[in-house]
């Protein structure tokens, strides 16, 4: 599990919501983050060379690696320089602007945050959230500003990064799945004045309304189907036994912990049984 510092959490929650969006097209309060430590970029690099370990793709055999030129001048078509960068801003305008204007609004859990309360101890109206939010911090409307449009710039950066990677990965995708006659009718199609504006639009195609709105109307189903996941999670682990509470653990297993993690034995009990507390909050 990576940990970050409070305010970092915030920007990740954005960031995934980015990525996430991203990711889509491709197939929380704003506060900035304060400098990482020097723990959690090593967590980082951990994990992302974990993913990257999860997903190795097998190499080209030579029949594909042939393939590859013309798979490589049909991505260049579809993506040509700059379209990661064009299609995270319509994502950004068209879904993430909206969802972080309303998660940037003052709220009672971050007034709680600000108040050093416990999420959820204060009832507040928009109205009064606002005006306590006034009070605390009187630039949080510039701040807000300055953030959403350093985020959005840093965003499109970041995907213009991923670019050639992903035009590299297309390619061999197409390589891969495609044989030598189809790769010569695709890029044939690709030619013609229809098949040229259907290469440059199709992977914008993501971001159309019409798509979009298709996707929100499927929301309820499936947040239905999420409804029933935690009951069917339960009853198919209902014949395992209970994970173990620090006094189910005997001397020993008491001391491995403490050996193995560097936490007193007070630490680990009182940490445990926090973690069970949540967890049983979390199961009502």
């Amino acid at each position: 599990m990576i940990h970050f510092p409070e305010g970092e959490k915030r920007l990740k929650v954005r960031t995934i919501l980015a990525m996430g969006a991203a990711t889509f097209m491709l197939a929380a309060q704003p506060t900035f983050a304060a400098p990482q430590t020097a723990r959690s970029s090593a967590d980082e690099q951990m994990a992302v060379a974990a993913m990257a370990d999860m997903f190795k793709a097998e190499p080209l055999t030579a029949e594909q690696q042939a393939r590859l030129p013309k798979a490589e001048r049909i991505v260049g078509t579809i993506m040509p320089p700059g379209t990661m960068q064009s299609l995270m801003g319509s994502m950004f305008s068209r879904i993430l602007d909206p969802m972080m204007k309303k998660f940037a609004k003052p709220g009672a859990m971050e007034i709680a945050r600000q108040l050093g309360r416990s999420p959820g101890t204060l009832d507040l109206s928009p109205e009064a959230a606002g005006e306590i939010e006034a009070i605390l911090d009187p630039a949080w409307q510039q701040r807000n500003a300055l953030q959403m449009s350093v985020f959005k710039e840093s965003m499109g950066k970041a995907m213009s990064a991923m670019e050639p990677d992903m035009r590299v990965g297309m390619a061999q995708a197409y390589a891969v799945n495609f044989t030598d006659a189809q790769l010569d009718d695709i890029l044939a199609f690709f030619t013609t004045p229809t098949g040229l504006v259907y290469a440059r639009r199709s992977y914008m195609l993501a971001s159309d309304p019409h798509i979009l709105a298709a996707s929100m109307k499927g929301l309820p189903k499936m947040l239905d189907n999420m409804k029933t996941m935690q009951a069917k999670v339960s009853a198919a682990t209902s014949g395992l036994p209970p994970r173990r509470g620090y006094d189910d653990l005997s001397a020993d297993q008491r001391e491995t912990l403490a050996r193995l993690t560097g936490l007193t034995q007070d630490q680990i009990q009182r940490g445990m049984e926090r973690a069970a507390g949540k967890q049983a909050d979390a199961g009502k």
